[in-house]
């Protein structure tokens, strides 16, 4: 498998050209259509890759895709409010954009074509610096974030289809501004969440949940080895078949690129 490492800074220094991090794929990502250090948010999606977010003068959040192979990026249907500091994930036939600043208090679903309003997140309206996930093909997991003031440890299960959120086992440890990704390890399925902030200092702790696609196998999350770097703000994907954590902050340690197996 690959990770695409998108748009930010470093050392304050806009990144024009996407990273692409694979043992296998040879292919080029054009250059963003936005260069911005302001943080934006991806999916993989039906082949393509969707970008969001960037912009924080605009009156809505603008969206581009980039289908695999091709030489350029394209308008995707943006979302009719403005965000910062969302949460965004793709499972299906659906992407979600989750809380973020200056949201509403609704999900915001796109299926068919259109972003449709999806479920109230209720009392955690407002989450910001959360991370989010899809578990299969019709459910995303949100975890911790900064809400009303404090880091939370809570994780949502937000069902796409039936528009309906339930809460799932609580993380270990209270982070946000951390990252998130499905996985597999031993040909089981997890989800992994790691780094960010835990109370006011850098994280370098890393939590797992076994999955089995749509349903959550383990009630508990399970610690395993630190990264060797602590970081926040930085992408957590798959590099072949191995976890690994790609850049963040503080920039001038978090450069390294660091794999789990």
């Amino acid at each position: 498998m690959s990770t695409a490492i998108l748009g930010g800074c470093s050392y304050k220094e806009v990144l024009k050209k996407p990273e692409l991090w694979s043992p296998t794929a040879i292919y080029n990502i054009p250059e963003l259509p936005i260069l911005t250090c302001h943080k934006m948010a991806s999916v993989y999606y039906k082949g393509s890759i969707i970008l969001c977010g960037g912009n924080k003068h605009s009156k809505h959040t603008p969206c581009f895709r980039h289908r695999l192979c091709s030489q350029k990026w394209v308008k995707f249907p943006h979302v009719a409010e403005h965000r910062e500091m969302f949460a965004m994930a793709a499972v299906g036939r659906y992407i979600a954009i989750i809380g973020g600043f200056k949201s509403s208090l609704f999900i915001k679903i796109f299926k068919n074509g259109h972003w449709r309003r999806g479920p109230p997140t209720g009392s955690y309206g407002g989450l910001i610096h959360h991370a989010a996930a899809g578990m299969n093909v019709k459910k995303v997991m949100v975890t911790g974030g900064f809400h009303q003031g404090i880091p939370t440890k809570a994780v949502l299960v937000i069902d796409l289809e039936k528009k309906i959120i339930s809460s799932g086992p609580s993380l270990i440890r209270e982070r946000y501004s951390h990252s998130m990704t499905k996985f597999f390890m031993k040909d089981e399925e997890y989800v992994a969440v790691a780094g960010g902030f835990e109370e006011y200092y850098i994280s370098n702790t890393v939590e797992i949940l076994q999955l089995c696609g749509d349903k959550i196998v383990s009630q508990n999350w399970m610690e395993i080895s630190n990264m060797n770097v602590r970081r926040h703000s930085f992408g957590l994907g798959v590099y072949g078949f191995d976890l690994a954590a790609f850049g963040g902050e503080p920039a001038t340690i978090s450069d390294k690129i660091e794999t789990y197996n």
